[in-house]
């Protein structure tokens, strides 16, 4: 059910977001959290957050509608936790809920957690 956010596609046709050059952030969201497509900032999200969100480098966009990023690392999330989803965002405006792709859910441990977006055709989203 991975979607990307309604209020994300306004900020990209008015081109108020550029996702080459804005600052982008991914978190762990708890299966606590349901996609709501009505949420316009991400406070909904991050407060079912498990660990802390990480800030994606490397981030490009091709010419056919591709967003990609580097591999995202975790680092030390708290055991007790069951994840559904990557959350992808910049700044409060909530982009993509990506819950599809090996291994979710999954239960917390302590461990790291690695995202890798170089496993999809679409990497982290296409439009």
């Amino acid at each position: 059910m991975s979607a990307i956010y309604p209020k994300a596609k306004e900020q990209f046709l008015l081109g108020a977001l550029n996702l080459a050059s804005a600052t982008v952030s991914a978190a762990l969201i708890k299966t606590t959290y349901t996609y709501n497509a009505a949420d316009v900032n991400v406070t909904a999200a991050l407060a079912q957050q498990a660990g802390s969100s990480v800030v994606l480098s490397t981030q490009s966009v091709s010419a056919d509608g591709v967003f990609d990023a580097a591999d995202i690392t975790f680092t030390a999330v708290a055991a007790g936790s069951t994840v559904n989803a990557v959350l992808i965002y910049s700044g409060t405006t909530p982009i993509a809920y990506i819950d599809s792709g090996v291994g979710f859910p999954f239960a917390t441990s302590g461990a790291d957690v690695t995202v890798s977006f170089s496993n999809s055709a679409d990497k982290i989203f296409r439009l």
